[in-house]
């Protein structure tokens, strides 16, 4: 045996009606009837008008002439370098081998370190300039 449904739609009202209509007809327990939503009207859009702009364009600013020599550029400090353990380390070899180990260890103790891992980050650089003094490549 076929059941047979046929929904004729005519419009908008005519849909949500034959729809809600469907629905209750049913004899599924899961299908919640619900009332048909609110009736909106289209409307349609509306011509804004746009205000005219003005006929000829504003005259330009005078800018005054600046001076005649630009101005001297202003130096910049560059950034001091930054160096890690291991370069401190790696600059220390040559001069050791150069048999500059006390120059090295006088250094540590005017810093106040007994071996360079105890050398503050902040103090890297400070240790680097004296290691370039002696004679260190970095």
């Amino acid at each position: 045996m076929e059941n047979t449904i046929t929904i004729k739609i005519e419009g908008l009202k005519e849909l949500t009606e034959a729809v809600f209509e469907l629905i209750a007809t049913m004899k599924n327990p899961y299908v919640v009837p619900m009332a048909p939503p609110e009736k909106h009207e289209l409307s349609t859009p509306k011509a804004v008008p746009i205000p005219p702009g003005p006929e000829t364009p504003p005259a330009p600013v005078p800018i005054p002439p600046g001076p005649e020599t630009p101005p001297a550029p202003v130096p910049v400090a560059a950034p001091a370098p930054t160096y890690t353990i291991e370069q401190l380390q790696r600059a220390t070899a040559p001069l050791i081998d150069a048999g500059k180990l006390s120059a090295i260890q006088g250094l540590m103790q005017s810093m106040g370190i007994a071996s360079l891992f105890d050398l503050p980050k902040e103090q890297y650089g400070e240790f680097a300039e004296a290691l370039r003094e002696m004679g260190a490549q970095i």
